[in-house]
C-alpha cells in the first residue's frame, strides 16, 4: 500500500489540520530553510565527513520541502515525509521545477511505511512537538533506521519564556487546559496542539539510542556550525548563551543532538 494511501487526513489521530497554510511563515520563506539546512549539514559532517554522500538519507516532517531540496544533492539517495498533503504537494511541485533529487511521500511519522534498516541518516528538526506521541514517532525512526545510523534532532523545551509557533508568553509551560484557553482568548486557535517536552522527558523519549550532544558545541562555536545568525560569535549574546548552556542546560530553548542506533 502506498503512503499517500495510508495516512490518515490532518486533524484525525490528534493532528493539526493545515498546518502549512497556518504557519507558511516558518515553512516557506527560503532564506530560513537555507540556513536551518546549513546548520544541519555542518553538524552531520562534523560526524561522518565526506562519508554523508554515501548515505540514505530521510527527513521526518518536511512540510513544504524547504530544507529537503537543500540537503538533497548532499546524500546518495533523499527521501522526505510529512503528514501534511498540501505541504507536500507543494514540495513535488518545487522538486519538478528545480530538479532536485529527492522523494516526497505523504506519511505519518508514528507509522513509516519504509522497511527496517532502511536508511542511514534520519533527519528530525523540530518536528517532535507536533505529533501526537514523540515516543511513537522515535521508536519508528529506530526501526528504519540501520545499525550504527543517526539521526539529527533538533528538539525545543517546554521550559521557555517565549513560545515558539504562537509567540505567546509561557504558553508551552502550561497545562493543555489552559492552553487550549489561552489561545482562545487570544483569538489565535481554538487548540494548542504542540506537545513540549523538558529536557528530562526528551532524553526519555530518545533513551534507545546513544546521544552525542552538540548543543554546547555549537554555542561554544557558532561559526563552525553556521548558527551567527542566531548567535553573533563574541558579542554579548554569545557570553550569556555560553553561561546558559553550560550552567543552566535544563533551561535552554532548544537542544541538537545526534542520536546514534548501536552498531549491533
Amino acid at each position: 500500500m502506498s503512503a499517500d494511501a495510508k495516512t490518515p487526513e490532518r486533524g484525525e489521530g490528534g493532528y493539526q489540520d493545515n498546518y502549512s497554510a497556518l504557519y507558511s511563515h516558518e515553512s516557506m520563506d527560503p532564506a530560513a530553510r537555507r540556513l536551518k539546512a546549513d546548520k544541519t549539514l555542518a553538524v552531520l559532517k562534523d560526524q561522518l565527513g565526506d562519508r554523508l554522500r554515501e548515505r540514505r538519507a530521510l527527513e521526518v516532517g518536511c512540510a513544504s520541502g524547504g530544507v529537503s531540496l537543500n540537503l538533497c544533492r548532499e546524500f546518495a539517495a533523499y527521501t522526505a515525509v510529512d503528514i501534511d498533503a498540501n505541504a507536500i504537494a507543494s514540495a513535488r511541485d518545487e522538486a519538478l521545477l528545480v530538479g532536485a533529487p529527492v522523494e516526497f511521500h505523504r506519511m505519518n511519522s508514528e507509522h513509516l511505511d519504509f522497511a527496517d534498516k532502511a536508511f542511514d541518516v534520519v533527519i528530525c528538526s523540530h518536528v517532535y512537538e507536533h505529533v501526537p506521541s514523540a515516543r511513537r514517532m522515535l521508536d519508528e525512526i529506530y526501526r528504519v533506521l540501520g545499525p550504527g545510523g543517526v539521526c539529527y534532532f533538533a528538539a525545543g523545551n517546554r521550559l521557555q519564556w517565549m513560545e515558539p509557533h504562537h509567540r505567546l508568553p509561557l504558553l508551552s509551560v502550561l497545562p493543555k487546559f489552559m492552553a487550549d484557553r489561552y489561545l482562545r482568548v487570544t483569538r489565535r486557535l481554538d487548540k494548542y496542539y504542540e506537545n513540549h517536552l523538558t529536557v528530562f522527558g526528551l532524553r526519555s523519549v530518545v533513551n534507545r539510542f546513544e546521544l552525542i550532544d552538540y548543543t554546547r558545541r555549537i554555542v561554544d562555536d557558532p561559526v563552525a556550525f553556521c548558527a551567527v545568525d542566531q548567535i553573533a560569535a563574541g558579542s554579548l549574546k554569545h557570553w550569556f548563551a555560553r553561561l546558559a548552556v553550560h550552567w543552566g542546560y535544563w533551561l535552554f530553548p532548544t537542544y541538537i543532538w545526534l542520536l546514534r542506533k548501536p552498531a549491533i
